[in-house]
């Protein structure tokens, strides 16, 4: 069983104190007895992760990908190279970097709600072509997800409503998902081992 594994800083294991062996993917592939493939990026947009994500499915065989969402501000952004680059702010209303002008004068939250949902809706429909089992995780920081233009049938699995603030998981040890965040908001241990054991019940109910 292949399984790719991509997303943001949070399934790359940012602030763990050895995210090789910690994060949710790795966890995932020892129980499972698989390789760990994990293309995640810290910084990483919508937009970088299902392009990355599709161009390793066209070169490689790939069962199931388990694929993080971040923010929904982040963009992707291409220079005259046709060089990537990323519009990355963890939250827009305090970007204080050189893209501050883009925030500050294009985007409003429904840019990224559009562009959350296409991208969601372009990933579900390539997986199916391709006959990849999708788990699609959504970093759910904002409340909403919704679109008026791009509508998908994907169940998208909520990291902090159906996982973190989840008694199913979470067995009443933390009353909210921030006690389970380090510093810079990113899941220590525990946060990744209920990941990786919701991961791990989706996979095996196909068994």
């Amino acid at each position: 069983m292949k399984i790719l594994f991509n997303g943001c800083s949070i399934t790359w294991g940012d602030e763990l104190e050895d995210n090789r062996k910690s994060r949710f993917s790795k966890l995932v592939c020892d129980e499972l007895d698989t390789d760990e493939k994990n293309l995640s990026m810290r910084g990483a947009s919508n937009d970088y992760i299902v392009r990355t994500t599709i161009d390793y499915c066209d070169k490689n065989t790939v069962d199931i990908a388990v694929i993080q969402f971040t923010v929904e501000s982040r963009i992707e952004y291409f220079d005259d190279d046709a060089f990537p680059h990323q519009f990355a702010p963890a939250n827009r209303v305090k970007c204080q970097n050189k893209n501050k002008w883009f925030y500050k004068l294009i985007y409003n939250e429904y840019h990224g709600y559009e562009n959350l949902n296409k991208n969601l809706y372009f990933l579900d429909l390539y997986c199916k072509y391709k006959n990849i089992r999708l788990i699609p995780l959504w970093l759910d920081w904002s409340k909403k997800h919704q679109s008026f233009y791009w509508k998908s049938s994907i169940n998208l699995i909520h990291l902090c409503k159906d996982i973190w603030n989840n008694p199913e998981y979470n067995q009443g040890l933390i009353k909210s998902h921030e006690e389970i965040l380090y510093p810079n908001y990113h899941p220590n241990e525990l946060g990744h081992r209920w990941v990786a054991d919701k991961i791990i019940s989706l996979i095996n109910l196909d068994k």
